[in-house]
């Protein structure tokens, strides 16, 4: 029993370490974007690597502007696909007697059709180890070091929710028996917003949160749902058509995961699919999801239809539209338009020597 506990543990902190490593905070392995999104209409194309934004039109496939980002969280399109809007983080500068000062951090959102700065609105100053803004640019969630959850409200500066120890450090048993149980760094906590802005679920080894961002309040988990409470269940996401996707279990075939798709907010299930091993994000267009990074090996992307099962796999960023994907070229200077069949119809360089 000491030796399956012992095993259960470590296999919990490596899947930690793993989800850790590879936070859309950081640039994914053999990649130079830690984003690439199409605008929900389609006719944007949002390229984010560790110093630069870069906003290009689909059709045609050309750079629009470019915003500096070298200490930017990851952008996001509004619904509305009229903004793209985004946290940027403290930096810390020396003052006149040598100290370091450490400067606010703001949510700017900036205007697609003009690449102009739309708002900046200044945030409460916390040191988040996980940091997410909402589709509409209106809230931010944030995990401190401590573990405390808060959720902003990004126009006012107010901290909406609050709870101390919602990230609670791992605990697994030593190789030595003699020395116990210790603790180990603060766990991930995975964050994920409805398409519309409206819900927020954050799940951690702690607990989970589904938290009704427009009234202001606590939700139960119904149904299935309440399988997020579970600390085994290892992603999840939101999906347009109040769909929620949840992976349950290692799938029969290497490299996937089962999972199912129940409805939201009721919990009922829909579906059951196998979805690709890596950290899932919902895809631009209904059906798909992103995994990032992919598979086994932990490299590249990959996009997969909900429907068909079938994955487009890439060594790089990619995201869905329609019948079209776009994808980051192997020199990860390039984006390249695709149809589904690796027809190539547009590619531009937008990291040039």
């Amino acid at each position: 029993m000491a030796t399956l506990r012992y095993c259960s543990s470590l296999i919990a902190v490596l899947v930690w370490l793993l989800s850790f490593a590879v936070t859309r905070c950081n640039a994914a392995p053999r990649s130079s974007f830690r984003e690439l999104r199409f605008s929900p209409d389609g006719q944007y194309v949002l390229a984010q690597d560790n110093f630069e934004i870069t906003v290009l039109t689909v059709k045609p496939l050309l750079v629009s502007f470019r915003i500096p980002a070298a200490n930017v969280a990851i952008a996001t399109f509004t619904p509305d696909s009229q903004e793209i809007a985004f946290v940027r983080r403290p930096l810390r500068s020396p003052s006149a007697n040598g100290s370091l000062v450490k400067t606010p951090s703001y949510v700017e959102r900036w205007n697609l059709k003009g690449g102009r700065l739309s708002t900046s609105s200044r945030l409460p100053t916390f040191d988040c180890g996980t940091e997410e803004l909402s589709p509409d640019g209106e809230h931010v969630v944030c995990v401190d070091y401590s573990g405390t959850l808060r959720i902003l409200d990004v126009a006012s500066g107010d901290v909406e929710f609050q709870r101390k120890g919602f990230v609670k450090p791992y605990l697994f048993d030593d190789i030595d028996p003699g020395r116990g149980p210790r603790p180990m760094d603060l766990e991930f906590a995975q964050t994920s917003f409805s398409p519309d802005g409206n819900f927020v679920v954050v799940s951690a080894h702690g607990g989970t949160l589904l938290w009704d961002l427009r009234q202001k309040l606590t939700l139960t988990l119904p149904g299935e749902l309440r399988g997020l409470r579970n600390h085994t269940t290892l992603h999840f996401a939101f999906l347009p058509g109040n769909r929620f996707l949840i992976t349950h279990a290692w799938g029969r075939k290497p490299g996937f995961w089962k999972a199912k798709i129940v409805a939201f907010p009721s919990g009922t299930p829909l579906s059951e699919v196998r979805v690709p091993l890596g950290l899932i994000f919902r895809a631009t267009y209904p059906g798909f999801i992103l995994v990032r990074p992919f598979g086994l090996r932990q490299q590249g992307a990959a996009v997969a239809n909900l429907s068909t099962e079938e994955v487009i796999v890439n060594d790089g960023a990619l995201d869905v539209f329609g019948d079209h994907y776009i994808a980051e070229t192997v020199n990860g200077k390039t984006i390249a338009l695709y149809a589904f069949g690796k027809r190539l119809e547009a590619s531009v360089t937008i990291q040039p020597d």
